[in-house]
């Protein structure tokens, strides 16, 4: 994935530079390239988000949240939770967490779903590499008590937004 992704990211830029800008904005790119990534680690998704941009809703919400974020640490009174809620931003916030966590959940749950039909129809997984969510669902600990849906999007989503963020 990461090669493809690379090779997307490096075809952008070529076609950038071949308009005689002189400047690139690599911020995006790079972001995009690892959203890209970890969505092939995270929900085993091959596909492109670099050629979508913002107007995917969920790469958009991703953007918008870290925007908000930032804003609230800038405007002391936006630090009080109850003063938040009922401010444009932060149903903004909101709505954006909504759409992030739809997503993830939706592929939660069609990843489930699959799994369900295999295990009926006694088909084997033949993936080379687990990626994380059939990680996180398998998962059990010593009584055999698996991760609850609660706890697997929580951890999707940590993941995914920490791991994009931070790079």
């Amino acid at each position: 994935i990461f090669s493809s992704s690379a090779n997307i990211m490096a075809e952008t830029w070529r076609s950038t530079l071949s308009k005689n800008e002189r400047s690139l904005d690599m911020f995006q790119s790079v972001s995009l390239m690892t959203l890209d990534s970890l969505l092939k680690c995270i929900f085993g998704q091959a596909g492109s988000v670099q050629n979508e941009g913002r107007q995917n809703p969920y790469i958009n919400s991703v953007y918008r949240l870290t925007e908000l974020v930032m804003e609230r640490f800038k405007f002391i009174p936006y630090l009080n939770d109850w003063i938040y809620y009922f401010t444009p931003s932060g149903y903004r916030f909101r709505k954006h967490c909504k759409t992030v966590h739809d997503f993830s959940s939706g592929v939660i749950n069609a990843r489930k779903a699959e799994k369900k039909r295999m295990e009926q129809e006694g088909i084997k997984t033949t993936r080379k590499y687990l990626d994380f969510l059939e990680i996180l669902l398998d998962a059990t600990d010593s009584d055999g008590v698996g991760l609850t849906d609660s706890e697997i999007q929580h951890e999707v989503d940590t993941f995914m937004l920490e791991g994009h963020n931070t790079t």
